[in-house]
């Protein structure tokens, strides 16, 4: 007898979803339930056919997480047994995972993105992207040739202007087991310069008339912003 194959694939869906619901549970594992009950600080949720998971509300009000009885959630396996026999479960881990899965996309990718600036310190700025990222000295584009300071040091006025602003940043080196996040606004400044280029070279034409700001002087010529491009006035046409 011939099985339809929308009904052959609805089985070995149903079979697969079972032997997952039967697999033992790992530390780190990924989870979706469903909220079945909230008291006090003790959120119950049904993990679909395995021992029910708990999770911390503190801990979702921390995360800026509102929870309410029937609603899906993703959280991280804490303990796969706790001492009554639950899963323990945590929203912070899980969405730590998908961030540092995130950001190791960014590395390859090589999408620009912004974030705040949210602390200075010796060598270089932190920044919130879901996680902590670092902005070394050698990666800023905007505060000149600063050496880092010496231990003890005060972190410069220079880098201190920069917490609350929001910077423009790759990421370069996302490594979770090391907890070691590093971006650059220097990279970011090379990407968005080529960007800018190329819809100048889509816009002007030779012989155009622009408006510009002069943005620099060298011993060489003045640089001038003309909106879509920096562009270069050698000193032999400066009259």
């Amino acid at each position: 007898m011939a099985v339809d194959p929308e009904t052959m694939e609805e089985l070995l869906a149903s079979a697969e979803a079972d032997e997952r619901s039967l697999r033992p549970l790992r530390p780190g594992e990924v989870v979706e339930g469903t909220v079945a009950s909230i008291s006090g600080d003790e959120v119950l949720v049904d993990l679909g056919g395995r021992s029910a998971g708990v999770l911390s509300a503190r801990e979702a009000s921390a995360e800026g997480i509102s929870l309410a009885t029937g609603e899906r959630v993703i959280a991280s396996v804490l303990q796969p047994e706790g001492p009554d026999g639950r899963v323990i479960l945590s929203l912070r881990r899980a969405r730590n995972r998908r961030q540092w899965s995130r950001m190791s996309e960014l590395v390859k990718s090589g999408e620009v993105i912004e974030a705040p600036v949210v602390e200075a310190n010796r060598g270089g700025l932190v920044v919130d992207v879901g996680l902590r990222g670092f902005v070394p000295l050698s990666q800023l584009a905007t505060v000149g040739n600063l050496a880092p300071a010496g231990e003890g040091g005060a972190v410069p006025d220079a880098l201190r202007a920069f917490v609350g602003k929001r910077l423009p940043l790759k990421v370069i080196e996302a490594d979770a087991r090391r907890d070691r996040l590093i971006l650059s606004e220097k990279a970011a400044a090379q990407h968005l310069r080529k960007e800018r280029k190329a819809r100048a070279a889509e816009q002007l034409a030779e012989g155009d008339v622009l408006d510009g700001i002069v943005a620099s002087v060298t011993t060489f010529g003045v640089f001038v912003d003309v909106g879509v491009a920096d562009g270069l006035v050698h000193r032999s046409e400066i009259t």
